[in-house]
């Protein structure tokens, strides 16, 4: 009985929550990230208002478009650079999705692989992201 006592106790330790585990959770259930999301989209949709006329002749007409509608992060984006090799160099490539990341992964992963974004129009929930192949 005296060796059992001297055992360290580890349920405390296993039954205690982490810092951030409780944070994530008490942010879940305020459904704090749905208002982010919502907030970004809204946003995005407001500066790409006055953009949205870039899409037209003074761009030209994309050699593709790519519908990842439905599709979520980083579905869209493997898409793009399944697309992006078939197209000629300074073509035009436009991604139709609706998950918001998508928007911040393609930027990103333009930035990474030198293609340029020309331009990101939001049209409802949908994304219009067009993307040009720089090499």
């Amino acid at each position: 009985q005296g060796a059992e006592s001297a055992k360290p106790s580890t349920h405390r330790i296993q039954n205690r929550q982490h810092p951030r585990r409780l944070a994530f959770r008490k942010a879940m259930e305020n459904n704090v990230l749905q208002r982010v999301v919502g907030r970004f989209v809204a946003a995005l949709e407001r500066s790409s208002e006055g953009k949205a006329a870039a899409m037209s002749a003074e761009t030209g007409p994309p050699s593709v478009v790519e519908d990842a509608r439905g599709l979520l992060c980083p579905i869209p984006v493997i898409r793009l650079a399944a697309r992006l090799p078939a197209v000629p160099v300074g073509s035009l490539v436009l991604l139709l999705a609706d998950d918001a990341a998508a928007h911040a992964d393609v930027v990103a992963w333009c930035k990474g692989h030198r293609h340029e974004v020309v331009t990101v129009a939001a049209d409802g929930p949908v994304l219009k992201i067009l993307v040009r192949r720089l090499r």
